[in-house]
């Protein structure tokens, strides 16, 4: 089974957190893709993740989840 996942986009927030965006598709199994969305944990004593984004920062993070949703929507035939 191949999969096929693009390298991440990663967006540093003022809070000091790395949000990534990207995708990941199984074509050659069945028409499925998904779009990834990763944040990493500050402190490993913490059993939640969250981030504050800033204005700009939030319309960053969207235009690429935008950008990876059409993606996997033309790719896997979703509508």
């Amino acid at each position: 089974m191949a999969a096929a996942a693009e390298k991440p986009v990663a967006i540093r927030t003022s809070c000091g957190r790395t949000v990534s965006v990207g995708r990941l598709t199984l074509e050659e199994v069945a028409p499925i893709g998904r779009v990834v969305l990763r944040m990493d944990r500050q402190h490993a004593d913490r059993d939640h993740l969250w981030a504050s984004l800033t204005a700009a920062e939030a319309r960053r993070l969207a235009e690429h989840l935008l950008t990876q949703a059409a993606f996997v929507e033309r790719r896997c035939g979703y509508a």
